[in-house]
């Protein structure tokens, strides 16, 4: 790539290009560093996008009103 080099950061699960270190997910050139070494993306990914978080956000009930006055 024009000659640029490119960093994975595995301990601290950045990237060159910031976008695993704000988005929490690791971006493709990560995932491809990750594959490449013998890693699964997945165990990488922040743990707000895991199963355990999806079930916390959408637990709680929302109840029905009746008409658009309150």
């Amino acid at each position: 790539m024009n000659g640029e080099k490119l960093v994975a950061n595995l301990v601290d699960k950045c990237f060159s290009c910031n976008f695993w270190s704000v988005i929490g997910i690791p971006c493709r050139r990560a995932v491809a560093a990750l594959q490449y070494v013998g890693h699964k993306p997945e165990q990488f990914m922040h743990e707000y996008y895991s199963r355990k978080f999806y079930k916390v956000c959408y637990s709680h009930e929302v109840s029905a009103m009746n008409g658009q006055r309150l």
